[in-house]
């Protein structure tokens, strides 16, 4: 019969890294403050969560805000 010799096994899992990184936040001692920001004063947070849910399964990496952000993004400079 095996045995495991450890029983944390996430070492096995091949995206290791970013749950040993995730453990190590869940330990820390967390102050979180929320505030309601209504939709019409940050355009810039609807239109990109907007994006992601027709794109659900994409990762994209920006270096300068794409094209569709550059009207709400000038919205909400003037907010």
């Amino acid at each position: 019969m095996l045995q495991d010799q450890s029983p944390d096994r996430d070492y096995l899992h091949k995206h290791y890294d970013v749950i040993r990184r995730v453990k190590r936040m869940l330990a820390w001692v967390w102050v979180v403050y929320v505030t309601y920001i209504p939709k019409e004063l940050n355009s810039v947070a609807h239109t990109l969560a907007s994006w992601g849910v027709r794109n659900l399964g994409s990762t994209v990496f920006w270096r300068s805000p794409p094209d569709f952000i550059l009207l709400p993004l000038g919205r909400d400079s003037m907010s």
